[in-house]
């Protein structure tokens, strides 16, 4: 080992000697591009002038095809295979223009047999700057040689066949002291990729005490258009309108493609739970999200609504079965304007309540678009059986720093109920000082407004869901109609406060309030602080509720999290939910990239104290979350959670340990099992065909993928090691990083009276190419040994002698290099 940290730094030493050499030679009017070396200064130097004729040479393909990574003035084009000639040179044939945005040089019939274009000839500015280490190539071009296309989709990756498999199952059990309960549910994905178009089944199916329910959400096909920047899609889809809510139908649509465009982002839910508990997300009167979390407050992130326009109903659902439900006002879901771009649709409604949907034709036209530079208009028709609805919005950026406003207004026509109504809602943002933000958003509806649903389950008798369970005696005498017309929101308030400072630490608070046509009404407050002294974070999270239709009560929970190392922390909380107070204290620990655990106890109101158990695992290909709580009185929980994809593709089936995207690649590294990759979504591991899958590609974006050099055997080594993937959306990518196994050895080598060979010198093969320099001490290094492959040492005006030495026959995997001894013996020759 000591001979190896004195090795490189020779091998820099001499580098940086031949780089002053041909800084030199710049300096004396010889060309850089052909550099010119004084041979009797390198020999002085001890340096074999054969070396610098080697290394002056610039990096270079061999000649045939390759896949490399394109960049042109600076931008990334993606990936694009291009060619060589004979001579190491590039062939800008057509398709190469085409996927760089280059114009074809006039006249195009004197392409080469090859079918190479006289592009330099044409642009003699250009210059190519070939990168072989990173399987990259980079261009610059005159700007009079791109071409300026609006839209030119060619250098993203397309096509592919694959089939697609989510899955998110979730179970939990609770034996308390008047009874269990059992419930299970799966949040499923089912599909395929083929030739760009995406095909997907997207469903909840829960069994709660034996009571199953089939939710499905979606089943559809869609294709993107790049080059037109338009997404079609058909099936069991959610129309898409930017102002005017809609409802799930079967049928068609046509819109922008919001990836070339993005705007959007899903949405947050936070709330508190006293144990470990269930979470049910509904809108529209369909269960769209559903998980476990352990008790504590929990963030959910990243929860696809089916439209911004409709409120979400949240439900938690503790272990031993009581229920809070709380709602997300829609104003607050978000004041991101729309995408850019329309949509267009027509489908009939669907029954996702078991019948209790009456099921009419639809059809939707939306718009959004930039009428300034500070100024965003979005606009929405629907048209029903018996039903119409006309929407717009503006999002003005306002003049001072951080302010934004945004005003909807939404006119509905229920001509089977004979009544018209608005909705209208405003929101406000504004960043008032450096960490300081705020947004508030206030909607009314008037008494004749209706969403389309509204309309169709009233035509039925279905009661949609509604906040709480507490209904007032007045309602139980009125006509189930007229209570629904009741239940529904009048006016709803929301505002939210963020700050942070370094001294204080960080602050959010939210407040909502919503009041019902029958006079009931809810309030909410929700805040959290956190700060960090040292290593030791503090949080503090809380909760109230007020109003005539809230049965959450009000919850507080504070936290504390001490380190006790790289991997280890301890945890202590205290909280309180409507007089019940808990103590506890947790252990937690990262074993490896693999797995992690935690054990806590806690002191309830009782003086009983319950314990937990949770372990969280990521076997390579699924992710596994197992959990235990006893509690004093004796009842139990358990809680389980697998999540991951699973890719069926042209060569094989591959697992992932997170859900598969409609846009996404398989990744080999040889044929070498265990190997980990670096990916957007978080590290895989190969399986045993040397594959794993990159479950999230940004489609028309850049997806960074690496192999961790760290996890590959000794020896083995990468040709390249990292890829960036540009693909289209629905592309279903292979790439592959080819490995080869390389013996390493590290040699002593002596003149035959045992003499130490002098630095400098040039280690040759039988064809004269370099293949190691002698370092200090004798050190011969070399990168790949040949057995049977013969080496000379060639010293300026000395002849040169053969290396003459043994390793075993079989190599040493659980180290860099080996290490022997070589004899320089004279030759003849």
């Amino acid at each position: 080992m000591k001979k190896a940290f004195r090795l490189f730094p020779v091998m820099v030493i001499g580098q940086l000697g031949l780089a002053d050499l041909h800084a030199q030679s710049v300096q004396q009017g010889i060309s850089a591009e052909a550099p010119a070396f004084d041979a009797e200064m390198l020999k002085q130097r001890g340096i074999d002038p054969a070396t610098v004729e080697y290394l002056r040479e610039q990096p270079r393909f061999a000649s045939g095809t390759h896949t490399v990574t394109l960049n042109v003035n600076g931008h990334s084009r993606g990936r694009a295979t291009v060619r060589f000639d004979s001579d190491n040179q590039l062939c800008f044939d057509r398709s190469l223009l085409d996927v760089a945005g280059l114009k074809v040089p006039a006249p195009a019939d004197t392409a080469s047999p090859e079918g190479c274009l006289p592009f330099l000839s044409a642009y003699p500015m250009t210059q190519v700057e070939p990168d072989p280490a990173s399987l990259a190539l980079s261009l610059v071009v005159p700007t009079d040689a791109l071409r300026f296309e609006r839209a030119n989709s060619s250098g993203y990756v397309t096509g592919g066949t694959a089939g697609v498999f989510n899955y998110s199952l979730n179970a939990l059990r609770s034996d308390y002291a008047n009874g269990s309960s059992n419930y299970v549910s799966l949040n499923s994905e089912l599909g395929f990729n083929a030739g760009d178009w995406i095909v997907r089944n997207r469903r909840v199916d829960t069994v709660s005490n034996g009571v199953a329910t089939h939710t499905n959400l979606e089943a559809y096909a869609q294709r993107t258009f790049a080059d037109q920047r338009l997404t079609l899609q058909t099936g069991e889809i959610t129309l898409i309108n930017p102002v005017v809510p809609l409802a799930m139908v079967t049928g068609v649509q046509v819109a922008t493609e919001t990836a070339l465009s993005p705007n959007t982002s899903g949405v947050v839910v936070e709330g508190i739970a006293q144990s470990p508990a269930r979470v049910e997300v509904r809108q529209a009167g369909a269960i769209i999200y559903t998980t476990v979390v352990p008790a504590g407050p929990f963030t959910l992130r990243d929860i696809r609504p089916l439209n911004r326009q409709s409120d979400l109903d949240v439900t938690v659902i503790e272990a031993d079965g009581s229920e809070r439900t709380f709602t997300v006002p829609s104003a607050t879901l978000s004041l991101t304007p729309p995408s850019a771009g329309f949509s267009a649709g027509v489908g009939k409604v669907r029954d996702f309540n078991g019948g209790n949907v009456a099921n009419p034709w639809v059809a939707n036209v939306g718009w959004s678009g930039a009428l300034g530079r500070r100024l965003t208009a979005s606009g929405g028709l629907v048209a029903a059986t018996e039903y119409q609805a006309l929407g717009a919005s503006l999002n003005q950026t306002l003049p001072w720093t951080g302010g934004q406003i945004q005003g909807q207004l939404i006119g509905s026509n229920a001509t089977r109920d004979g009544v018209r109504g608005l909705q209208s809602q405003v929101a406000f943002g504004q960043q008032l000082v450096e960490r300081l933000s705020l947004q508030t958003a206030f909607s009314h509806q008037t008494s004749g407004y209706r969403t389309l649903l509204d309309t169709m389950v009233r035509q039925t008798g279905f009661s949609p869901p509604t906040p709480g369970d507490m209904t007032p005696p007045d309602l139980a005498v009125i006509p189930s109609e007229q209570a629904n017309l009741l239940a529904r929101y009048r006016d709803q308030w929301s505002m939210s406060l963020g700050w942070s400072t370094t001294s204080w630490g960080g602050l959010t608070a939210s407040y909502a309030r919503s009041v019902l046509f029958d006079g009931r009404n809810t309030s909410r407050w929700v805040a959290s602080w956190n700060k960090s002294w040292r290593k030791v974070s503090v949080s503090a999270n809380a909760e109230w509720n007020r109003g005539t239709a809230s049965n959450l009560g009000n919850a507080v929970y504070v936290t504390a999290s001490i380190p006790l190392g790289p991997s280890r922390s301890l945890r202590t909380s205290a909280s309180d939910r409507a007089g019940d107070h808990r103590l506890a204290v947790n252990y937690s620990e990262r074993v490896n990239d693999y797995l992690s655990y935690q054990v806590g106890a806690e002191r309830d109101t009782q003086a009983q104290v319950n314990t937990n158990l949770s372990v969280s695992a990521l076997p390579l290909y699924t992710q596994v979350d197992l959990g235990y709580t006893r509690d004093g009185g004796g009842g139990t929980t358990y809680s389980g959670l697998m999540r991951g994809g699973i890719a069926l593709h042209s060569d094989g089936v591959t697992f992932s340990p997170y859900p598969l995207g409609d846009t996404f690649a398989v990744v080999a590294v040889g044929d070498q099992a265990g190997v980990q990759v670096s990916t957007p979504s978080g590290p895989v591991w190969t399986d045993a065909k040397g594959q794993a899958v990159v479950a999230q590609l940004a489609p028309y974006g850049q997806s960074p993928v690496e192999v961790v050099t760290k996890s590959l055997p000794r020896n083995a080594d990468l040709l390249s090691g990292s890829a960036t993937i540009m693909a289209g959306r629905g592309a279903v990518e292979h790439l592959r990083f080819d490995l080869t196994t390389t013996r390493r050895a590290l040699l002593t080598a002596t003149e035959p009276d045992g003499q130490v060979l002098p630095p400098g010198a040039s280690v040759v093969d039988e064809s004269g190419q370099l293949v190691a320099q002698v370092q200090g001490d004798g050190l011969v290094f070399l990168p790949e040994y040949v057995p049977g492959r013969r080496l000379w040492v060639v010293r300026p005006d000395q002849p040169r002698c053969e290396l003459h030495y043994e390793l075993p026959a079989n190599s040493d995997l659980n180290v860099y290099y080996e290490t022997a001894s070589a004899v320089c013996q004279p030759t003849k020759e």
